[in-house]
């Protein structure tokens, strides 16, 4: 059963269709906000990219940022996280 946070994010395509296609691709991988967890990316709006040591993070709206670059190695942790889930819920 898709989680909650994949239900949201799938009923949000016009916050995420305004990104790249790169950037849309890579924020659908992560699914959900590295700092308000469970809120899925695109249900408050156009996700926000940051680059957190080099690498693209997406945030679900601009009052994580704070606490995403405050905590670099956690957020990065976490966002791995997130994908490496996000990507064992889309296998068939």
């Amino acid at each position: 059963t898709p989680s909650q946070a994949a239900l949201t994010a799938t009923r949000s395509p016009a916050a995420l269709a305004k990104l790249s296609p790169e950037d849309r691709k890579l924020a659908q991988s992560q699914n959900e906000c590295p700092v308000n967890e469970g809120n899925p990316l695109g249900s408050m709006g156009v996700p926000v990219k940051l680059d957190i040591a080099g690498e693209a993070v997406f945030i679900c709206c601009e009052s994580c940022e704070d606490a995403a670059r405050e905590d670099p190695a956690g957020t990065l942790a976490k966002v791995k996280q997130l994908r490496r889930s996000h990507a064992a819920e889309s296998k068939p």
